[in-house]
């Protein structure tokens, strides 16, 4: 029995958490039933129609919003083939998860009295042997971090210490072309502390060029920043907000100087991030006629602090030769407290009903 209960104590105690978010799930079909992959969808304010945050459906057509703020809310689904489709109101109350039915789009008319082409790129494409997540002036810019992006990626996957995969193994991370050489844990709070709204595009390369084939393993992903399209100054500077158990945040912005033969480009993202998880867990074992009850309570606080910048430039020398420098940095700050409690009941021969525990830790990097 002692060394029954004691293997109750080596259970992992964050197997269950309850987060201060609740989700939204649904499915987008087409007119004969069948899923609509990789289409681009929005949740905005019924109030005032803005944009929320934006995500795509998967594979399968289905699609999740984790939202905390109780509010009435549409959604705005965006495709080349199915045009734009706003789906009826509802209500989010932050009380339980919603699971709304399935969505409905039809093929966008064509109306041939008038011909007009418009160039649209699509948020999901397949070309040249990559797999391109298009950001750039897509519902996907609001509401969501790089990091949230790369998990919806088609093939990509995240286990619980951060390592990420293609296909199955494990998969090198670029920024703007450079491989970025840190640790699981720092690449996932520097991409954690990255909006969506800086980049323009995400690539996946499941057979990246010869030249990387000794570091990237199964594949690489290529985040591309924006670039500087307007001569002369020009720059932008953004925020949000956020509220679950703690009161959340971000900033970023941008200053660009953009002359004939050059342009200078500066980029910043500062992240500020409370966590609070809880976890609940009790079991009975039973052996002959006796019964013991092992109860598990605990808690995770998680701080992150993530400042993420960039400065660079380019002279253009000629046509097919550009000089340029680049400097980035990704100073942060990640501590976190556990707190756990767990009591024995019922049959118990070790001469203790419960024991706690604490743990803080801190992540830093310069």
């Amino acid at each position: 029995m002692k060394q029954t209960i004691f293997c109750l104590f080596a259970i992992v105690l964050y197997s269950s958490d309850l987060c201060a978010q609740f989700s939204i799930t649904g499915r987008i079909v087409d007119t004969t039933n069948t899923p609509v992959p990789y289409c681009a969808i929005g949740v905005m304010n019924l109030s005032d129609s803005s944009l929320v945050k934006g995500t795509i459906s998967n594979e399968n057509g289905q699609f999740s919003f984790n939202l905390s703020i109780p509010s009435k809310y549409i959604i705005k689904i965006s495709s080349v083939e199915f045009g734009n489709k706003l789906y009826a109101p509802f209500v989010l109350d932050s009380i339980t998860n919603l699971t709304l039915p399935n969505i409905v789009v039809s093929p966008y008319n064509i109306n041939l009295k008038e011909v007009s082409i418009i160039a649209i790129k699509k948020t999901i494409e397949f070309k040249n042997g990559m797999i391109v997540m298009n950001v750039e002036d897509s519902p996907l810019a609001s509401g969501n971090s790089v990091f949230d992006l790369i998990k919806r990626l088609p093939g990509v996957s995240i286990d619980g210490e951060n390592n990420i995969y293609l296909n199955g193994k494990g998969a090198m991370v670029m920024l703007d072309g450079r491989i970025q050489r840190l640790s699981p844990d720092l690449l996932a709070s520097m991409l954690n502390g990255m909006t969506a709204d800086a980049i323009s595009k995400i690539e996946v390369m499941n057979n990246p060029p010869s030249k990387y084939d000794a570091e990237a393993g199964s594949g690489l992903i290529n985040i591309v920043t924006k670039k500087v399209k307007i001569t002369g100054f020009s720059g932008s500077v953004g925020g949000v907000v956020n509220q679950g158990h703690y009161l959340g945040g971000g900033m970023n912005g941008s200053l660009n100087y953009k002359a004939k033969n050059g342009v200078i480009f500066t980029n910043f993202n500062y992240t500020n991030s409370n966590k609070l998880n809880y976890t609940s867990l009790d079991r009975t074992f039973f052996k002959a006629d006796t019964a013991t009850e092992l109860s598990q309570r605990g808690s995770r606080k998680v701080m992150q602090r993530n400042f993420f910048y960039k400065i660079g430039g380019d002279y253009y020398l000629g046509k097919r030769t550009i000089l340029g420098f680049f400097i980035s940095s990704m100073p942060s700050n990640n501590p976190f407290n556990d707190y756990s409690k767990n009591r024995v009941n019922g049959y118990n021969n070790l001469g203790f009903n419960y024991t706690t525990s604490e743990n803080k830790m801190s992540d830093v990097s310069v």
